[in-house]
């Protein structure tokens, strides 16, 4: 598999975030004593004060959401030359930008704070909702503990929502980490065995591979249990976007295992971004199967992106058919946004097979949101086959997506019967997503047969959520016996979980057979 060609430029990595449910374990199950810590902690109720002790007034234990009074401490932001107000502004003043610009301002304001302005600005937050709001505390908690770990936790432990509280916990040993990671580890080492343990552990990894993955890595070994593999694979990735040669050099040391694959896929990523030979090499390296497919698209894709005509040149140099379809597979992924039509002719020299009508839908996929007629009329003109009526449903669900009328046209213009059978079920089923009664129209237009049933089966779901009873009847009209009382069954259990007198009342009042009256009605 040795290519000859340029090396893909790098692009970069995103970080990897704290986990929901590291705070989850943390925020429910924390419970300790804090030395050296003397501020006025804002908590979600008033102010939890913390003496030289680490403890709350009257003995409290900090993690007691309840203790505090409701005063704050307005001298804070003014013992660095800032007050509340100019926070509060400022933070009013980005929350009206867009995108990069807003989280910049936030990271620039939030950096400039010193640890004893952070409670007030924690304050301030509180006016925002959701998802923002969390963020930003969270980010205010961590630069509040790269420089106050033990108050930034007596914080988090005075939220008085669990959810906030648990976020709030993850996020300062996250900043905890990042700046004294041998103090914020001898924290994690000395808490009990259990879950809580188990997930600041993680949660100090995470964070330490960000800055020193060679450490993590370490301490992802030291480790035990499933988490093990998972830290290890996240540690090591990271050392490779910091130093391939090292993390590959280790990497290699290691036995061939199913973790050991895992990992060489999750590097070739970053090995793909920098240098695309040594990527094909860590893919060489890889057990044949599902995963070293994976990794060979994932490069071909990528590598088309910055040298489409070296990625070409490796995928013919290959004499394995198998191999030499991932990876045409993998170039027309990367070409079908650019070049749709391209990409269509590359991947019908794909060798016949699940690669081809991959690679074949996904350049069909695009094509279709440029030029939907164009796209099927290729999907009319392919050979006869399981692929060509999927390409033809995905294109003219597509289209009947962005412009019904125009998809419904040209379906109606359709006289072959096989690309009839094969189009109208799912068209109709798009429709009915937006408009029931227009698809019940096109159902009632259809020939009774095969065709016309299977539409009925696609549009009776949706038209069950606005009209049940129209549903029903339109059901009771399928031709096929049996195709007709599973149906009309099936419905009809629907619409007892949602409205069991009107379900029954219809079932009772219907032509139905008694028996199949009685097992509707029994399974209420």
């Amino acid at each position: 598999m040795t290519p000859q060609g340029s090396a893909a430029k790098p692009l970069p990595l995103l970080l990897i975030g704290v986990t929901l449910a590291i705070g989850i374990a943390l925020g429910t199950t924390l419970g300790f004593t804090l030395k050296s810590s003397n501020v006025s902690v804002a908590g979600a109720n008033g102010t939890v004060s913390q003496n030289s002790s680490g403890t709350s007034p009257k003995g409290s234990d900090v993690g007691d959401a309840s203790a505090g009074s409701n005063s704050v401490n307005n001298s804070a932001l003014s013992a660095t030359g800032g007050s509340k107000k100019d926070f509060a502004a400022r933070l009013h003043e980005i929350m009206a930008l867009n995108g990069m610009k807003r989280w910049k301002g936030l990271l620039d304001l939030i950096d400039k704070l010193d640890p004893s302005q952070i409670p007030e600005a924690l304050a301030d937050v509180q006016s925002l909702h959701g998802m923002e709001k969390q963020q930003i505390e969270n980010q205010l908690l961590s630069h509040w503990a790269e420089k106050d770990p033990k108050g930034a936790l007596a914080y988090a432990q005075s939220l008085t929502k669990i959810g906030e509280r648990n976020q709030g916990v993850a996020a300062v040993l996250g900043g905890w980490v990042q700046n004294d990671p041998t103090d914020a580890l001898a924290w994690v080492q000395q808490l009990p065995a259990g879950a809580m343990k188990t997930a600041a552990m993680q949660q100090a990894i995470m964070q330490l591979a960000e800055t020193d993955p060679k450490a993590a890595v370490q301490m992802a070994n030291s480790q035990t249990g499933s988490n093990r593999n998972m830290l290890l694979q996240m540690a090591l990735s990271n050392w490779a976007n910091q130093d391939l040669d090292g993390a590959v050099n280790y990497l290699q040391q290691m036995p061939d295992s199913a973790q050991k694959n895992s990992i060489l896929q999750s590097m070739i990523f970053t090995a793909a971004n920098q240098d695309p030979s040594r990527a094909v090499a860590l893919v060489g390296q890889m057990t044949p199967g599902p995963r070293q497919d994976q990794a060979l698209q994932q490069v071909a894709n990528l590598w088309a992106n910055s040298d489409p005509q070296a990625a070409l040149a490796w995928a013919n140099q290959q004499t394995d058919d198998h191999i030499k379809g991932a990876i045409l597979g993998g170039i027309v992924n990367g070409m079908a946004q650019s070049d749709p039509q391209g990409a269509l002719a590359l991947a019908q020299t794909i060798p016949a097979g699940q690669a081809r009508d991959q690679a074949t839908m996904m350049a069909m996929i695009n094509y279709a949101q440029n030029d939907p007629q164009g796209a099927l009329g290729y999907a009319v003109a392919l050979p006869a086959g399981e692929a060509k009526d999927n390409a033809m449903r995905n294109v003219l669900s597509s289209w009947a997506n962005n412009d019904p009328t125009a998809a419904i046209a040209w379906a109606k213009q359709q006289t072959d019967p096989h690309v009839v059978d094969s189009i109208w079920p799912q068209l109709i089923n798009q429709v009915a997503q937006n408009d029931p009664q227009t698809a019940v129209g096109l159902v009632q237009s259809l020939p009774e047969g095969q065709t016309r049933n299977n539409a009925i089966n696609q549009v009776s779901f949706q038209l069950l959520q606005s009209d049940p009873a129209s549903a029903m009847q339109l059901v009771s009209s399928i031709s096929d016996e049996n195709q007709r009382n599973a149906m009309v069954q099936n419905l009809a259990r629907n619409w007892m979980r949602n409205d069991s007198p009107a379900a029954t009342q219809w079932v009772n009042n219907s032509s139905l057979p008694d028996q199949i009256k009685k097992n509707i009605l029994q399974q209420r």
